[in-house]
Order: C-alpha cells, then sequence, then structure tokens
C-alpha cells in the first residue's frame, strides 16, 4: 500500500509539471534560459518515469497493482433489494399434505356399517296372543227309530244355549228344526219328520244335560265346556212342572 501511495504522488506530480509547462507561454526570456528551462523539466520528468517504472515493477513482483490516479468516484452500496419473503401458500400446503390425519378423519377398524342383527325374530306365538280356545260340547239327537246325530262335537261360547247348540249341529247335518218362541219361552215342535203328538198325544222332543231332564226351556238354559246333550223323541213325555 506505500509503493502505491508513492507512485500516485509521483505521477500526480509529473502531471502538473506536464500541465505548468503546456500551459506557460514564452517569456521574454533569452533562449538560453528557455532551454535551460527545457532541459531541467525534461530531466524531472525522466526521474519521475524512472522512479514510476521502478515502482512499477516492484509492485508487480509483489503482486500489487499500482492505481492510476482518476476521477475518484464515490463509492455507493448497491440499492438494497427486498428480500423475498418464503411463500407461506406453498408451505401451507405442503403441512397440509403432510398432516397427519386426526382420528376422526382417518378410518378406524372399530368403524363399521351396522350389520343384520342377528337375533332372531320372536315366534309368531310371542307376538300374537293365542286366540283363546272355545269350549266344546256333546250333542245326540235320537229319533223314534235311532240315532239322527251322535255324540257330535260342537264349538259353544259364553252364553250359548241349549237351543243354540241343537240349530247350529242341525244346520251342519242338514236336519230340518221347527220351534216356536224365541229365548226363555222358545219351544222345538219337530226335528226332521218327528213331531209333537204324531205318535200318541204324549209324544214330542225333550233334552237333557248330562243325564239330568231340563227343567225349562232350551233357550234358557246355557251350556258349558264339557257339556253332554242329549235330544230325544219320545212318546211318553212328563207332565209340565207346575
Amino acid at each position: 500500500m506505500k509503493s502505491n501511495t508513492n507512485a500516485r504522488s509521483l505521477l500526480s506530480a509529473l502531471i502538473v509539471l506536464i500541465g505548468l509547462v503546456a500551459c506557460s507561454s514564452p517569456s521574454p526570456l533569452s533562449v538560453s534560459e528557455h532551454a535551460e528551462k527545457n532541459e531541467l523539466a525534461q530531466e524531472r520528468k525522466g526521474i519521475a518515469e524512472e522512479r514510476f517504472a521502478d515502482n512499477a515493477e516492484i509492485s508487480s513482483q509483489s503482486g500489487d497493482e499500482i492505481d492510476l490516479p482518476q476521477n475518484e468516484e464515490v463509492e455507493t452500496d448497491p440499492p438494497e433489494t427486498p428480500e423475498k419473503k418464503p411463500s407461506t401458500q406453498g408451505a401451507s400446503l405442503a403441512s397440509e399434505k403432510e398432516a397427519p390425519k386426526t382420528e376422526s378423519d382417518q378410518p378406524t377398524a372399530e368403524s363399521s356399517p351396522p350389520s343384520a342383527s342377528t337375533t332372531p325374530p320372536p315366534k309368531e306365538q310371542a307376538v300374537k296372543e293365542e286366540a283363546p280356545k272355545k269350549s266344546v260340547v256333546s250333542i245326540s239327537i235320537i229319533g223314534l227309530d235311532g240315532p239322527l246325530l251322535n255324540n257330535a262335537s260342537i264349538p259353544v261360547e259364553d252364553g250359548d244355549s241349549v237351543f243354540d247348540v241343537l240349530v247350529t249341529s242341525a244346520k251342519k247335518e242338514r236336519l230340518p228344526v221347527d220351534s216356536s218362541g224365541a229365548g226363555a219361552l222358545v219351544y222345538v215342535r219337530g226335528i226332521q219328520s218327528y213331531y209333537e203328538f204324531d205318535h200318541g198325544p204324549a209324544s214330542g222332543w225333550m233334552f237333557t244335560v248330562n243325564g239330568v231332564p231340563g227343567n225349562k226351556s232350551a233357550g234358557a238354559t246355557d251350556v258349558v265346556e264339557g257339556d253332554v246333550i242329549v235330544w230325544e223323541y219320545t212318546t211318553e213325555l212328563p207332565p209340565p212342572t207346575p
């Protein structure tokens, strides 16, 4: 650095001298004086050139460069360019891609479509109430020449009477029944071809329930489960009870 400074000083002095010589006008001095001044200037120039050459050689050997005098430029800092901030959009997209799925997003082995119930449907008997069993009674119809109906099972309901059982069974076997009155006043006059008084003044139809003769109208005598009813044509009807 010191050799560069000396070289600059010598070169600057040389340029100043050259300028002074070039700009100076001939004075009314003598020709000899002018010649002496020129010789002096030439000597100084030669000395300066020799020193400059020596310094240049020294600098080239040491690797330093000689800066020639030139208009000094003011070093200015390069304009600051705004730093490019990394885009957060790409990072956010990357984070979304890399973000692990939550438990709610990830399908789990535990969550499975609802399967059909393996519980067998209840039996129809358990769902529907069993129909109540109807009571059953037995009826026989015996004519003068033998039975017209023998021990037929007839279903009955609460409130059915002996006369109701007779009508139901006769319809089933297609036996005509001739009667008069209704309800508690009903009276059976004939069944099929057997009518009252056809075989004497005491002939006609009578009934028994479980072997016991009826003491009131057949329409007023109710029946129950298991009753055994017998209608029989007789020629010896008992006199009516008072």
